[in-house]
């Protein structure tokens, strides 16, 4: 994990390793994969600096969508993943555009796991169709993730 997360930050050694150094266990059907990637693989051609840039998009994708660590720049020294939910103030939420408010209920179809809202004002946001969401109410006019009013469902 800490090879992706290296990656991930743009910090490509390890593909400079990969390029230069001895693999260790790779199995014998793979060495021509790696022979191809070591003629390809040549920092500071404009193709090997897309490539880089391209791996990293692609793995910090990957982190948030698996973790929620969205891993910008400007973050790196408070990667929260999920903990954000309640670690990050509502401003920090918003400004990352990692959090829709005010929503309305249209539809929920409990058999199948099915709720469909609506906004109620447009509101910047980074969520995709398919995003893991998790919602919580409107309680006395506050947002308030870790709430003991909460309705518990009961076993059963």
């Amino acid at each position: 994990m800490a090879h992706i997360y290296q990656l991930a930050g743009k910090d490509f050694s390890v593909l400079d390793r990969i390029k230069n150094g001895n693999v260790v266990g790779l199995p014998v059907y793979k060495e021509s994969a790696l022979a191809q990637f070591r003629l390809a693989y040549q920092p500071g051609r404009i193709a090997t600096e897309y490539y880089q840039e391209m791996v990293a998009f692609l793995l910090r994708e990957f982190i948030n969508t698996k973790v929620g660590n969205q891993l910008k720049e400007d973050e790196e020294d408070q990667p929260n993943g999920f903990a954000g939910l309640w670690l990050d103030t509502r401003q920090r939420k918003e400004d990352g555009f990692r959090v829709i408010y005010d929503l309305e209920t249209v539809e929920i179809k409990e058999g199948l796991g099915y709720i469909r809202l609506k906004l109620t004002r447009k509101l910047d946001h980074a969520f995709r169709k398919g995003d893991l969401v998790i919602l919580y109410p409107k309680i006395k006019d506050e947002y308030e993730v870790l709430h003991p009013s909460y309705p518990q469902r009961q076993p059963g």
